[in-house]
C-alpha cells in the first residue's frame, strides 16, 4: 500500500482532473490522518502504561497492564484496519489514463464502495462492539482483582475513547450524493432499523 497521498499517474495527454477522484483522493487524505492519530493516540497511551509500571505504586500494576493492552489492540486494529476509502482512492489514480467511457463507471463503482463502507463503520454493531471491548478489560479488574471502581472507571474510559475515535471518522462520501459527472450522480446512503448509528438517530 502506498503511504502519504495518493501517486498520481503521468499521462502523456494530460488528462483533466475527474471531480469524483478529487473527492476520493481528499476523503482518503481524511481518513489516513484520522487513522495516523488514533494509531498514534491508542500506541502512545500504551506506552504511557507500561512507563508508569516502575514509577507507580504496585497495586496501579494491574490497572496499567490491563489498560496498556487494551490501548495496544486498539492501535493495532486501527492501524491494520484502514477504511476501505485509501485503497480504494489508489485504484481510482490508476485510471487516471483509461477513456472516460470506461473510467466514469468505475469511479462511480469505487465511490460507491468506499461511501458504504463509511457508513457501515458508524453503524450500531460497532458501537456494541467497542462496548463490550470496553467491558472485558473491566471485568478482568472487577472479578479478577477485586478493583471495583477501577475496573468501572476503565469501562467508562475505554468505551468513551471507543466512541470518540468511532465517531471522529471520515463519513462525507457516505452523507453526500457524489459530484456530477457526465449528468450521474451516486445517491445519499441511508440506514434503516437497528443499524442507525448515533450520528444518524441523533
Amino acid at each position: 500500500m502506498l503511504r502519504g497521498s495518493v501517486a498520481r499517474a503521468q499521462c502523456p495527454s494530460g488528462a483533466p482532473e475527474n471531480p469524483l477522484q478529487v473527492e476520493l483522493t481528499h476523503e482518503a487524505d481524511k481518513a489516513r490522518t484520522w487513522r495516523y492519530v488514533w494509531s498514534g493516540l491508542n500506541v502512545g497511551s500504551a506506552v504511557l502504561s507500561v512507563a508508569a509500571i516502575p514509577l507507580l505504586p504496585k497495586s496501579t500494576r494491574p490497572d496499567l497492564i490491563i489498560g496498556g493492552a487494551t490501548s495496544a489492540l486498539s492501535g493495532a486494529f486501527t492501524w491494520f484496519w484502514p477504511l476501505d476509502v485509501e485503497a480504494h482512492a489508489e485504484a481510482a489514480e490508476k485510471t487516471r489514463c483509461w477513456p472516460l467511457a470506461r473510467r466514469t463507471p468505475e469511479l462511480l463503482r469505487l465511490r460507491s464502495l468506499s461511501a458504504r463502507d463509511e457508513a457501515e463503520r458508524v453503524r450500531w454493531p460497532w458501537h456494541v462492539g467497542n462496548f463490550v471491548s470496553a467491558l472485558v478489560p473491566g471485568a478482568l479488574l472487577w472479578f479478577g482483582f477485586h478493583e471495583h471502581v477501577n475496573g468501572a472507571l476503565s469501562v467508562a474510559g475505554s468505551f468513551a475513547s471507543g466512541e470518540l475515535e468511532l465517531l471522529t471518522q471520515p463519513t462525507h462520501l457516505a452523507d453526500t450524493a457524489a459530484p456530477s459527472v457526465s449528468g450521474r450522480f451516486v445517491p445519499v446512503l441511508t440506514t434503516s432499523g437497528a443499524l442507525l448509528s448515533y450520528r444518524q438517530s441523533w
